[in-house]
């Protein structure tokens, strides 16, 4: 019986270093480039099944070096619960992979991102970049800069604004 009990766990564990074996091993994250005030969809790839092993794991965002949690994920009596920073959509399953929505992403949002799950080696993990594209468009062949036409106007105001000062306290 004790024999048996062992083969069953010694096969369980190969089957299972295989399968990360097969999978490289490692925890990685893509996310393509995104233009301001859209969706970006980041997807985490894990080199295991996790409904299967039922592992919690996290999806961070690197701010200043600082882990922020934007999606935590646990498992309770079999069931896959989580937790979601506002404007993040997250699919309700996963096995190898697991999707997030950054809804309608701004500046705020770009940078490095990492998934996780507890317990795992750092070395596995990969991490991803979340690159925001500058919003362009196109008036009358132009292809003029969202913002940064906002942006010189503000500067031009403000050195306007700055020099009738100076005028009016010179006199």
């Amino acid at each position: 019986m004790l024999s048996t009990t062992i083969n069953t766990f010694l096969l369980v564990t190969c089957i299972h270093i295989v399968t990360v074996i097969s999978q490289g091993g490692n925890i990685t994250c893509t996310v393509p480039p995104t233009h301001m005030f859209q969706d970006a969809v980041l997807t985490c790839n894990f080199p295991e099944d996790l409904n299967v092993t039922k592992k919690d794991f996290t999806v961070y965002h690197y701010l200043d070096h600082n882990a922020d949690a934007v999606v935590d994920c646990w498992w309770l009596r079999g069931n896959m619960s989580c937790s979601a920073k506002p404007n993040v959509q997250y699919q309700r399953s996963v096995n190898t992979t697991f999707n997030i929505t950054l809804v309608n992403v701004s500046s705020t949002h770009a940078g490095t991102y990492a998934c996780q799950f507890v317990d795992n080696d750092p070395k596995i993990i990969q991490k991803c970049h979340l690159e925001i594209l500058i919003a362009l468009s196109e008036d009358s062949g132009h292809i003029s800069v969202i913002g940064l036409s906002l942006g010189l106007l503000a500067a031009v105001v403000l050195v306007a604004g700055a020099i009738v000062l100076y005028i009016m306290y010179r006199r």
